[in-house]
């Protein structure tokens, strides 16, 4: 586990230093992923979950909308236009080395007092992590909170 921890530092502080953003962008997601997204228990209607995953240079939306339990997300995607990845497409530039570290599962308390949640899922290496991420930015490592305040955008965007 150590290994994967090394790697995917390494991925990311090679892929942010030697490369421009949209270079970035391309070359991390052509071998790996990443899901994101916002969930609320307590709410009705269509955009309660909204997951969205960035894989090969193509954005898909997940239409299961199932609230994220504490495995990995397993959706049902199917893929966006190319103007809506070009809205997202810089969210590996908000990714902290420090989230590797995190044990996965649960940050802070998510949808514990009906505030929701975020998810994210990053597959490095053949090897996938989770987070349920509190959107409450006083329960979470404040290294946490650009990734947290562009998934919410992202997502806002998204809807």
């Amino acid at each position: 586990m150590k290994n994967f921890y090394i790697s995917c530092i390494t991925v990311i502080f090679i892929l942010l230093s030697a490369c421009s953003k949209d270079e970035t962008t391309s070359a991390y997601f052509d071998r790996n992923y990443v899901v994101f997204g916002s969930f609320y228990g307590e709410c009705g209607g269509y955009n309660c979950i909204e997951i969205f995953k960035i894989e090969n240079g193509i954005l898909y939306e997940d239409t299961s909308d199932i609230y994220p339990s504490n495995t990995v997300y397993e959706g049902v995607y199917f893929a966006q236009s190319q103007a809506r990845y070009e809205q997202v497409k810089k969210l590996v530039n908000y990714i902290p080395p420090s989230l590797l570290m995190e044990p996965q599962g649960s940050i802070g308390g998510p949808d514990s007092h009906d505030q929701g949640g975020l998810y994210f899922e990053l597959k490095v290496n053949y090897i996938r992590k989770f987070w349920k991420i509190d959107t409450d930015t006083a329960a979470i490592p404040h290294y946490l909170i650009p990734l947290t305040d562009t998934i919410k955008k992202y997502v806002q965007k998204l809807r």
